[in-house]
């Protein structure tokens, strides 16, 4: 889907008065890829390193003892941010 239609046949004129003769000239469009933006770069890092934090909370040596030892579970972990 072009958006101006008008360049495509701007174009066609410009090579034939250029080349002499009629040239074949084909128009693709791109695929639109999507582009994030740098707020969503940052906010897919930012919940990345909280689900890691998250992780690594409940994967700690002294977190695995202490369950162990009480014969417990783990219910809920709290992020305290990037500390």
């Amino acid at each position: 889907m072009a958006r101006w239609p008008w360049r495509s046949v701007i174009r066609t004129t410009r090579c034939r008065s250029r080349i002499a003769r009629r040239a074949p000239l084909r128009i693709e469009q791109a695929p639109e890829a999507p582009q994030a933006s740098l707020h969503d770069e940052k906010e897919r890092a930012r919940k990345e390193q909280k689900v890691q934090r998250l992780q690594a909370g409940r994967d700690h040596p002294a977190v695995r003892a202490a369950v162990e030892l009480l014969g417990g579970e783990i219910e809920d972990v709290r992020d305290l941010g990037e500390e």
